[in-house]
């Protein structure tokens, strides 16, 4: 009260989501309580502000301008026209690629939208950290022109998930204490099926396209029950595949051996694409089935071991 100039700043420094718990959170209202405070919520960073930030943080040297940007995208928006046609013509579509580029737009706004629900995940802190694994990762391998789903896959010919990927499997995971869906190791399963269909049936894709719509699929399957729209898949793919025919094939081949993607009847007339994309955290029939087939081969065997 002796002084006009000063100010008491409460805080819970912390960092980690885990770290704001119970005790946390009544220690913070404790002090408000006790100061009187009061105040409106602000975020330091907008989601319009998300690519300028990755960019900046991320990048040594980039296109700055849009002009810059837009030859760029140039290069690479005949595919994504020829991929989904109708997304193309939307008014906003070009705009938007250039104010996120190298970024999918798309991709940055699920994560900085859905995935806020996800109390274990960081926000902008949670997208910086996130990207920087991915795109450090990726950096060998990826020849894509558009940071997009694809980053997120690991090394080609390695097993598992990639760093960036099991961060985000792990966050939804331990968002969901009562759930616990087991999203790492459900993803470690659903990849080689996607690598798989794509080798079986869309061989002459070279952006590793079904595997990409796999984690796409996973990323816009959170928080539980959310889903991708097969526009979605195509727009976060479009950038390097050019014979749409093909993707098609691959994702029907992926959609039919899935172990986790949810049956979805609604098609598209002319492909038979399944319409609506969503992983489930359990297994689907095709995993069930496989399972009581594999248990009825065993049994089978030992019985013509026994008359053997």
């Amino acid at each position: 009260e002796s002084s006009k100039r000063s100010c008491l700043v409460v805080s819970l420094l912390a960092t980690e989501p885990s770290k704001f718990d119970d005790l946390g959170k009544a220690i913070l209202n404790a002090c408000n309580s006790c100061l009187n405070r009061q105040a409106s919520l602000q975020s330091p960073v907008e989601k319009d502000d998300l690519a300028e930030l990755l960019r900046r943080r991320l990048f040594e040297q980039y296109p700055e301008s849009e002009t810059k940007r837009h030859q760029h995208i140039l290069a690479f928006w005949p595919r994504l026209k020829a991929v989904d046609p109708i997304r193309a013509r939307m008014p906003d579509a070009m705009e938007r690629l250039k104010k996120a580029y190298p970024f999918h737009p798309d991709l940055l706004d699920r994560f900085f939208g859905k995935w806020i629900g996800l109390h274990q995940f960081q926000r902008t802190r949670g997208v910086l950290q996130t990207f920087a694994m991915a795109l450090r990762d990726a950096e060998d391998w990826d020849e894509s022109p558009l940071i997009s789903a694809q980053v997120f896959l690991p090394s080609p010919g390695k097993d598992g998930l990639s760093e960036a990927l099991q961060k985000l499997a792990e966050v939804a995971k331990d968002s969901e204490p009562e759930k616990n869906p087991p999203w790492p190791g459900n993803l470690k399963t659903e990849l080689p099926r996607a690598l798989a269909a794509q080798m079986a049936d869309a061989p002459t894709l070279m952006g590793r396209e079904i595997e990409a719509s796999c984690v796409a699929t996973f990323i816009y399957s959170q928080p539980i029950g959310e889903q991708a729209e097969l526009s979605d898949l195509r727009w976060q793919l479009g950038a390097t595949c050019d014979m749409p025919a093909v993707l098609n094939n691959g994702l029907c081949s992926w959609a039919k051996s899935s172990w986790y993607l949810e049956e979805c009847e609604a098609t598209e007339a002319g492909t038979g694409v399944p319409k609506f994309w969503r992983l489930g955290p359990k297994p689907n029939l095709s995993q069930l089935h496989d399972s009581y087939k594999r248990q009825a081969l065993r049994y089978a065997k030992s019985k013509f071991d026994e008359l053997a």
